[in-house]
């Protein structure tokens, strides 16, 4: 929130427990009040976990799962009626694209569990954008071609420096996405690199 500050930009930092619905509505509810509009949600904050199918406890199962998929469904629920009271916006969800059959298959060995997850992020993107085509709320995924240099690829020994982008990929495309209309402009399935080509980058 500082960050922001300083470059003469409102911040409203909320702490949320993903897990607790209670503690979602409130983030909704603060947002309404500080700024009384809302136009563009990213569902990014994601919880981690990569076993084998015989390695997954169901609490670790449970926690991804409500972390990724239950917490993107239900956080974009209650911020649409706030976009549509402002005329509009876009919601863009950090998840695989369902399209790439071969990216999910080689993804799912050792990351089931992540993975349905992650895939249950990518439909309630799909679901958002068929039940709200043309009513000025867009909504669509972003996934990277390669890792991205994080706190996750670096704790968890994801990769290794020389295979990691930086973030600046992913804001590029993020700041291209919430530029489109968004009456025509959802329902898509992106891939950062892939996108940022479509517009000549």
């Amino acid at each position: 929130a500082k960050e922001v500050e300083e470059i003469g930009t409102q911040a409203l930092p909320v702490r949320v427990d993903l897990r607790d619905e209670k503690q979602i509505e409130n983030l909704v509810d603060e947002t309404r009040n500080h700024f009384g509009r809302l136009d563009v949600l990213i569902n990014n904050a994601g919880a981690l976990f990569w076993k084998p199918i015989k390695d997954t406890e169901i609490k670790n199962y449970d926690l991804i799962n409500n972390i990724n998929s239950r917490a993107t469904f239900y956080l974009s629920k209650l911020c649409i009626p706030l976009m549509q009271q402002s005329g509009g916006g876009h919601i863009i969800i950090k998840s695989p694209p369902l399209l790439e059959s071969n990216l999910i298959s080689e993804s799912l060995p050792g990351k089931t569990a992540y993975m349905i997850s992650k895939l249950g992020m990518t439909l309630t993107s799909l679901g958002i954008s068929q039940e709200y085509k043309g009513t000025g709320i867009a909504c669509n995924t972003l996934w990277p071609a390669t890792m991205i240099e994080s706190y996750a690829t670096i704790n968890n020994k994801l990769g290794t420096p020389d295979m990691w982008r930086n973030t600046d990929i992913i804001t590029d495309s993020v700041l291209g996405i919430i530029n489109e209309d968004a009456n025509k402009f959802t329902g898509n399935q992106l891939i950062d690199e892939m996108y940022l080509r479509s517009k000549g980058v």
